[in-house]
């Protein structure tokens, strides 16, 4: 721990001296005001502490107390942008549902009923397919993180099942497959994830455009399935052994599933209430079916939906195993509510307000300094090329923070100031995005990749197939610009 402490102190010393040499050193020219140069000096040190020492850490909020001393902003701007934003309490709230749905055995039942299908019985790769799909899937309604958590579980289970271990090229494929699926998961679908909804609160605070639910999956469901084709690709490349599944008895297998309980079917069917008080009104407001109804329901915004929902689950009482539980149990939910992550949350949703402010020119200045580059590639290269830039760094640091970072380039090279927004400019959000979310490679690239490397998987025998999956994934999303741009057109 000495070793730790010691570390940490040097790496804070490390980034006063990058603040004071920014402060100091750093002119406000190209754009860069007084103000931005400031901002640079609080942010970039942040930057580097977040991935030097790690964004679920102190480092979150010492940013905003630091800020505040800046003066830029008033301390209740501070707070009011930071743990008192939308995101952050919608962020929160979702946890508290998503614990409800994995207590109840709500996403396990469903995760069991993909791999029980007779039909991929003595067929592998369908089984396998499944498997992936699975986990694709109920990554749209689920936490990340809590998903991954479960799927570890899952997918040793499995193994243990099939009589494979750890090394054997089966084993390392499963669980390769589940991180590569973890990845997408952080960023295809905005239900309960904190990175689209760390952009959709930057694209409302900085461009004052309401990136809906339904336009973010009208994007990424089409990425979930590209992905899946991607994974399952790069299955077939890495061709292991799968004798084990060829002999794996399904039926044996579906005895040991639980069924679900009745806590778990009442939580399963709010969450299908919850998800259609989401989407059923931005649809009928995108295809322009306005009415007194869906505007009242738009209005009360999705936080409100899932703050009733999670009442009104507290409040149910049904009898399991003899004893009489909520179908939500508040108390224990908010002790699973991680409140670090929340904190990093809550100071990126912040940094993008100085950060894009005009006021402050850093958006300017980058747009001088790329200007050259962009103006000698056409759109999709430009975009090609910062989604490349974008992969690698999210397998180096948090993909949050990568999306922040596209998005103050995105918006410094694709909008006009004083004019409306090209829909380019948010096709580019998103799709640089979903590039820098995908963190694979190494165990500290997310914290769900971190569950699988050492002790199920060995590093440096996946490098090779992990950087033709992130190639794959470059095209994947590079793929998706003509269709982001017809969404905000």
């Amino acid at each position: 721990m000495a070793f730790d402490k010691n570390r940490d102190i040097i790496h804070v010393v490390i980034a006063i001296a990058i603040g004071l040499a920014i402060w100091l050193i750093v002119p406000p020219v190209n754009g860069l005001t007084a103000e931005g140069v400031i901002v640079l000096a609080v942010f970039v040190p942040t930057l580097y502490l977040w991935i030097m020492i790690g964004p679920i850490s102190w480092v979150s909020i010492l940013f905003l107390a630091v800020f505040v001393m800046t003066g830029i902003r008033a301390p209740g701007e501070v707070w009011a942008g930071s743990v008192g934003h939308p995101t952050f309490i919608l962020v929160t709230v979702f946890m508290l549902f998503d614990n409800c749905l994995r207590e109840t055995g709500a996403i396990r039942s469903l995760s069991d009923w993909f791999v029980t299908r007779k039909f991929t019985q003595g067929r592998p790769y369908l089984f396998l397919f499944m498997f992936f799909a699975s986990n694709l899937v109920l990554g749209i309604i689920m936490q990340n993180l809590a998903l991954a958590i479960m799927y570890v579980t899952l997918a040793s289970n499995l193994c243990k099942s099939l009589g494979i271990k750890k090394g054997d090229s089966l084993y390392t494929v499963i669980m390769l497959g589940t991180v590569w699926g973890n990845a997408v998961n952080h960023i295809a679908s905005p239900i309960a994830k904190s990175i689209p909804n760390i952009v959709i609160g930057l694209v409302d605070t900085n461009l004052g455009i309401n990136l809906s639910y339904v336009q973010w999956l009208m994007i990424g469901i089409p990425f979930i399935a590209i992905m899946l084709v991607v994974i399952m690709l790069c299955v077939r490349i890495y061709n292991p052994d799968v004798t084990a599944l060829e002999n794996f008895d399904i039926d044996a297998f579906s005895k040991s599933v639980k069924p679900m309980g009745l806590r778990g079917k009442i939580a399963m069917g709010a969450l299908v209430v919850l998800f259609l008080l989401i989407i059923i009104p931005e649809v009928l407001y995108m295809v322009r079916l306005r009415n007194a109804l869906t505007d009242f329901m738009m209005g009360a915004t999705i936080t409100t939906w899932v703050i009733i929902t999670i009442v009104v689950l507290n409040l149910v009482r049904i009898k399991d195993n003899g004893e009489l539980k909520p179908v939500l149990n508040f108390s224990a939910a908010v002790k699973d509510v991680n409140f670090g992550l929340m904190f990093f949350i809550a100071a990126v949703i912040f940094a993008g307000s100085p950060v894009g402010a005009e006021s402050a020119g850093i958006v300017a200045a980058v747009g001088s300094l790329l200007a050259p580059v962009a103006a000698a590639l056409p759109t999709i290269g430009v975009i090609a090329m910062l989604c490349f830039f974008a992969i690698i760094m999210s397998n180096f640091m948090a993909s949050t923070v990568v999306a922040t970072i596209m998005f103050i380039t995105g918006i410094a090279l694709f909008t006009v100031p004083g004019f409306c927004i090209p829909p380019v400019a948010m096709a580019f959000v998103m799709v640089g995005s979903f590039a820098g979310s995908m963190g694979v490679i190494m165990p500290a690239s997310t914290a769900s990749t971190a569950l699988y490397y050492g002790e199920h998987i060995e590093v440096k025998k996946c490098i090779v197939i992990n950087i033709l999956f992130l190639f794959f994934a470059l095209i994947g999303a590079i793929a998706l610009t003509p269709l982001a741009i017809a969404v905000f057109r």
